[in-house]
């Protein structure tokens, strides 16, 4: 995070539980979003499994992604 403390953001986007937690206000930012969606850090899983996790979220999140466009909200 110390390579973008000064930089401003028009919209920061964080994806996780854990970085809005870790990161609950961005310098910078004019507008802040969160979305949280299953985190697919899950050691116990198989690589298929997992691969199952990573799939469905890099689904999620560009369907959110195109939501926000089309809403014009970013």
């Amino acid at each position: 995070m110390d390579n973008y403390v000064g930089e401003q953001y028009d919209l920061v986007v964080t994806v996780r539980d854990w970085a809005r937690e870790s990161c609950p206000i961005f310098p910078g930012a004019q507008r802040v979003l969160h979305r949280a969606f299953e985190d697919p850090d899950c050691p116990q899983m198989s690589e298929c499994q997992l691969a199952d996790v990573f799939r469905r979220a890099r689904d999620e999140i560009g369907e959110f992604c195109r939501t926000l466009v089309a809403r014009r909200l970013v």
